[in-house]
């Protein structure tokens, strides 16, 4: 008896769910998220026999369901409670640290980084001698950013270290390849070997997959001297504090309080007068930095106003007024790119992501310098 009185009250709960769900209008934008959510597909056959059709009604009934992200809190502290270390692909690791799951074909994985490895490192030598015969007078840098997993291998879990697609080795093929493709020039930028000296400081976010302002300073020093540039130390720069409550995206997964992230800037002592230029004017700024983001979930959209498909930077007043550099990146240079305006009087942020022109024309055009190709590894083997 007690048994079916279970089985209806469930059927009961579940049907109301179903009903609720029917009269509950879609939301298109999760704010806890900082991201888009699945709308309902199109029904085609061709969608259907694909496949592709049952993988994206599947994913909209995810994102769409009502009362989600309470239901997702509820289940993290319930696996929490059961001791687990990995819930909704986000490792929970010491010092409040949080990691994202990114499994080694050798453990479960989709094989689809080690796949793409091979074919993104080719595309890169390819772009490289395409930039490097447009800017025949100036410098070409790759800098390919570990994620925190690989420089805090200490606050991961026991024994998940060994999951996780191997940084470490793809960061020594790439270097290899660009040291066979390009003998005797210093287009490599050893980030790793810098951040792994600063493993102990924090140099990337506990709650979210950016690396810090301070992390980016010390990315910064290892670009200007492969350049031969003086670095700007860091005691001379202002180190102020702009947020003390960040929760970010791997927070977020597990919609459950977090111990909070701080967000700082790096402002030198007489800061020149910018002018920002978004996406071919449709906003301009005279700031680097966009304040209202620090009111919202996506805080790290302080830097550069969050991601532009580009983004024209002029300085007064800088060393080199005439010289321009173009970055192209993903949003790991947003907190990088302020640096860069001490020796540019112009800087052009390309993400390619959203840029639709071609760079090496758009390199020709400006009559651009120097190049910096700057990408966290996960997110340059998932979008360059």
């Amino acid at each position: 008896m007690r048994n079916r009185l279970t089985v209806f009250l469930f059927g009961i709960l579940l049907f109301l769910f179903s009903v609720a769900d029917i009269f509950t209008s879609d939301c298109f934008f999760s704010q806890s998220e900082n991201r888009i959510l699945q709308q309902k597909p199109e029904f085609t056959m061709k969608n259907l026999l694909s496949g592709k059709y049952g993988k994206e009604y599947e994913d909209y009934s995810s994102d769409q369901f009502i009362g989600r992200d309470r239901w997702i809190g509820f289940k993290t502290r319930t696996e929490m409670t059961l001791g687990q270390v990995m819930i909704n692909g986000v490792y929970l690791g010491k010092e409040e640290s949080l990691f994202e799951q990114h499994l080694s074909k050798y453990a479960g994985g989709d094989g689809r980084l080690e796949e793409n490895a091979e074919r993104k490192l080719t595309k890169l030598v390819s772009d490289i001698k395409q930039y490097r015969s447009v800017c025949k007078d100036g410098e070409v840098r790759v800098m390919l950013v570990p994620s925190a997993y690989t420089i805090w291998e200490n606050r991961l879990p026991p024994y998940t270290a060994s999951l996780q697609f191997s940084e470490t080795d793809f960061l020594e093929e790439g270097r290899e390849q660009i040291e066979r493709s390009f003998p005797g020039e210093r287009i490599w930028v050893d980030v790793q070997a810098v951040l792994a000296e600063h493993a102990t400081e924090e140099v990337y976010y506990r709650t979210d997959h950016h690396w810090t302002t301070l992390g980016a300073y010390y990315g910064y020093t290892a670009w200007a001297d492969s350049m031969d540039m003086d670095v700007v130390l860091a005691e001379k720069l202002e180190q102020k504090t702009v947020s003390s409550d960040f929760q970010g995206t791997l927070q977020s997964k597990l919609n459950i309080p977090w111990e909070k992230d701080i967000i700082k800037v790096f402002l030198k002592p007489d800061e020149p007068m910018y002018e920002l230029i978004y996406d071919m004017g449709e906003k301009t700024s005279d700031s680097l930095y966009e304040e209202s983001y620090l009111n919202t979930k996506n805080q790290y959209g302080f830097f550069l106003d969050d991601n532009h498909g580009l983004i024209t930077i002029r300085t007064n007043g800088t060393k080199q007024q005439e010289r321009s550099i173009v970055v192209i990146k993903d949003s790991y240079a947003n907190c990088f790119v302020p640096f860069l305006t001490e020796y540019y009087g112009t800087v052009y942020v390309i993400d390619r992501r959203y840029y639709r022109g071609n760079v090496s024309e758009f390199l020709e055009e400006k009559q651009i310098q120097d190049v910096l190709v700057l990408y966290n590894v996960i997110q340059f083997l998932e979008n360059y």
